[in-house]
C-alpha cells in the first residue's frame, strides 16, 4: 500500500468589524421618530438634558466616544459642552447624557470617536437640528470685505484690474472689513484661497483685530503666492474662532496681474487741468463713463462717474494718470 502524505495550508483570516458609532435612539425612543414629535419639528430644547444612546462597533476598548452640535456648515459652535463615555467592549451600546447649552439653527449633531484620536469615518451625524429654548438667540456675527483701496470690493475686482478680478503678487491692497456682532479683539483675516476652497502654498495672510462688536477695520495685505493658472480662487475674510468666513467668489492672484494696462494709454487726448481753488480736476472735454486716476506705480487711487470737475481733495500731492471709459477720451 502506497502512503500518501498531503500538505495542506490552511488560510485563516478574521474579518475585522467596521468602525462605526451612531446615535439610534433619543430618551428611548428611535431619532427620526423623537424629532418628528418636536415642537417645532427637529428642535431639541437648549438647557435640557437628553438620554443619547449610541452604539459602535469595531473599536477598541477604552476609546471616548463624543457628541457635540455644529453649524450647519459643519463648523464647531463656540461654547458647546460636549457630551462622552469610554467604550468597555469593542462592540457595543451606551447611554450618555447630552444637554445642550448653545443655540443652533438647522445644524447638526455629531457622534465621533475623539481619542485615541479623530478618525477619518469614524463618525455620523444627525442633520437639520436646531438647539433654542423659545427665546431669541444672540445675533449672529456678520463679516465682509466691503472696500478695496477705498472702492466698493466688487467695483474694484471688475474695474480696477487687469485682467479681471486678478490682483498682483506683493502689492499692498487696503481692504475694509464690516463686521457686526463680534467679540471684541477677535482675529478676522484676509487671504486668497483656490478654487476647490484649499489653502494656496506660500500664501500670506493679512489680520487684524477687532475694537468694539460693531465696526470696520482696515487690513493691510499683499498677497505673496499665485493661484493656479486657468483657475480662479476666491477672496475670504474670516473668523477662525467662530468659524466664519465671507466669499467674493472668482478672484485670482497672479505675477501678471496690473492695475494698469498698456491699453489705457492708446486713446485720444483728454484735455484737463488742476483746480487748486477747489482742489478737483476740470475736464474740459464732453465726456461721460466712468473715469479712474492711477498712482504712477499703476495702482487706482480714485474711480467714479465722469463729470466736468473731479474732486481729489482726498489725493496726496505727486503725479498722477487719468483716464476714462468714454469712447472720446
Amino acid at each position: 500500500m502506497k502512503k500518501i502524505t498531503l500538505l495542506l495550508l490552511l488560510f485563516i483570516s478574521t474579518i475585522a468589524s467596521a468602525q462605526t458609532v451612531a446615535i439610534t435612539q433619543i430618551n428611548g425612543t428611535p431619532v427620526a421618530d423623537f424629532l418628528a414629535a418636536t415642537t417645532p419639528a427637529r428642535t431639541i430644547v437648549k438647557g435640557q438634558a437628553y438620554t443619547l444612546t449610541i452604539t459602535y462597533t469595531g473599536l477598541a476598548v477604552g476609546n471616548t466616544i463624543a457628541v457635540r452640535p455644529l453649524t450647519a456648515g459643519y463648523g464647531a459652535v463656540t461654547g458647546s459642552v460636549n457630551a462622552s463615555f469610554v467604550t468597555t467592549a469593542t462592540d457595543g451600546t451606551q447611554t450618555v447624557s447630552f444637554n445642550p447649552n448653545v443655540y443652533v439653527s438647522g445644524g447638526l449633531i455629531q457622534t465621533y470617536r475623539s481619542i485615541p484620536s479623530p478618525a477619518q469615518g469614524i463618525l455620523s451625524y444627525i442633520n437639520n437640528v436646531s438647539i433654542s429654548d423659545g427665546g431669541t438667540p444672540p445675533p449672529t456675527p456678520t463679516i465682509e470685505i466691503t472696500q478695496i483701496d477705498g472702492i466698493a470690493t466688487e467695483t474694484f475686482l471688475n474695474t480696477n484690474t487687469s485682467p479681471t478680478r486678478t490682483l498682483k503678487t506683493n502689492q499692498s491692497y487696503a481692504f475694509t472689513v464690516a463686521y457686526t456682532n463680534e467679540t471684541v479683539g477677535r482675529a478676522l483675516s484676509v487671504r486668497v484661497i483656490s478654487g476647490s476652497y484649499g489653502e494656496v502654498p506660500a500664501m500670506t495672510i493679512g489680520t487684524g483685530n477687532t475694537t468694539s462688536t460693531d465696526g470696520t477695520m482696515v487690513i493691510n495685505w499683499a498677497p505673496a503666492a499665485e493661484t493656479a493658472v486657468g483657475t480662479p480662487g476666491h477672496l475670504q475674510v474670516y473668523d477662525a474662532t467662530a468659524n466664519l468666513q465671507k466669499y467674493n467668489f472668482n478672484v485670482s492672484v497672479s505675477n501678471a496681474a496690473t492695475t494698469l494696462g498698456n491699453e489705457a494709454f492708446n486713446k485720444t487726448k483728454l484735455a484737463a487741468y488742476y483746480n487748486a481753488a477747489t482742489k478737483s480736476v476740470v475736464i474740459t472735454d464732453e465726456i461721460e463713463g466712468d473715469y479712474f486716476i492711477y498712482d504712477l506705480s499703476g495702482k487706482a487711487v480714485s474711480t467714479g462717474k465722469a463729470s466736468s470737475q473731479i474732486n481729489v481733495s482726498t489725493l496726496t500731492s505727486g503725479l498722477y494718470i487719468l483716464t476714462t471709459l468714454n469712447p472720446q477720451a
